[in-house]
């Protein structure tokens, strides 16, 4: 669409070829307008806490406009890199895919420090399993709570897991340290009223130390994403980086040897730090997997990965 209309007639299909020039015309129009883009200039933390400014530290460089605040929620410069290196990795420029990916990871404060920064032991001690730190772009909902509940917090649930299948998507008996799965803090263990055996239900969402109410910030794009762009365009030394962050066996180092070997551990990298966030789909879509292995093994013909034309742009009456 390049026009703003409520007649469907408008909505035209047009070649493959055309979606991703007109993809990426726009990522470059967005680059040209965000090169003034205050996250730029000023640290995440002084735009996360305008609060903190308000006659306490008003010497500290801060935006004089307050619409100018909360930059790492909006679609940012580093947000438009981030877009640009999945787009990059989808049509298989990966020179280019690596070099937007590590604009981001290498992005500094004017104090010399991380930009962004590899969720820590820390944080998912504290319950921030988003990892707040790493969102690169994210979007605020006050309606979370009421929308996620249904879904992931009481046990009337649409969705929990069983304890065996999350062994072993998270490797455990490998992996017997890892932050995210350790100590119950993605996942926790419950027993279901007049159900035969326990299930776990999913905490990624959930509030800092509440179990009924949800993150307003849901991440778009984070920043172990870039570190996995990374990896698969050549630097497996960046996923020693995030291993170390996630605090994974060392013994997983010495098998990224082919292109093969680095898909296969991608794939559970990815079902493992995105489970809830939907990068699956996009995952087992660009490289066109016809076969899922977890948690039981189903073919997935191609026809799958094409999604219906909303009713809403078919029809406007």
């Amino acid at each position: 669409m390049k026009i703003v209309t409520k007649n469907p007639q408008e909505l035209l299909a047009v070649s493959y070829q055309d979606v991703l020039d007109n993809i990426l015309m726009d990522l470059n129009n967005a680059e040209e307008l965000l090169v003034d883009d205050p996250i730029l200039t000023y640290s995440n933390t002084i735009l996360n806490s305008p609060d903190d400014l308000q006659g306490v530290n008003q010497d500290l460089p801060h935006p004089a406009d307050e619409y100018h605040y909360f930059r790492q929620s909006r679609f940012n410069y580093y947000a438009l890199k981030a877009t640009k290196a999945r787009y990059y990795l989808w049509i298989g420029k990966t020179s280019d895919a690596l070099e937007n990916a590590l604009v981001v990871i290498d992005a500094l404060d004017s104090d010399e420090k991380s930009k962004f920064t590899l969720g820590s032991d820390a944080d998912a001690n504290n319950g921030q399993m988003t990892f707040p730190a790493e969102h690169i772009f994210a979007v605020s909902s006050t309606l979370a709570t009421q929308t996620l509940t249904p879904v992931f917090f009481n046990y009337s649930t649409a969705y929990t897991q069983t304890v065996a299948y999350l062994d072993e998507a998270f490797e455990a008996s490998l992996h017997t340290s890892d932050i995210r799965y350790r100590n119950s803090r993605l996942w926790e263990n419950r027993i279901v009223p007049l159900a035969s055996s326990a299930f776990n239900f999913f905490k990624k969402y959930n509030e800092t130390g509440s179990t009924v109410t949800a993150v307003t910030d849901i991440p778009l794009i984070r920043l172990a994403e870039m570190y996995f762009i990374a990896t698969e365009c050549g630097r497996d030394d960046l996923f020693k980086v995030y291993r170390m962050a996630r605090v994974l066996d060392a013994s997983i180092d010495g098998t990224l040897t082919t292109p093969a070997a680095i898909k296969s551990r991608l794939e559970k990298e990815y079902r493992k730090e995105f489970y809830g966030e939907g990068q699956m789909f996009f995952f087992y879509k660009r490289l066109t997997y016809n076969s899922l292995a977890w948690p039981v093994t189903k073919e997935v013909p191609d026809a799958s990965y094409k999604l219906p034309f909303p009713e809403s742009q078919m029809s406007f009456e």
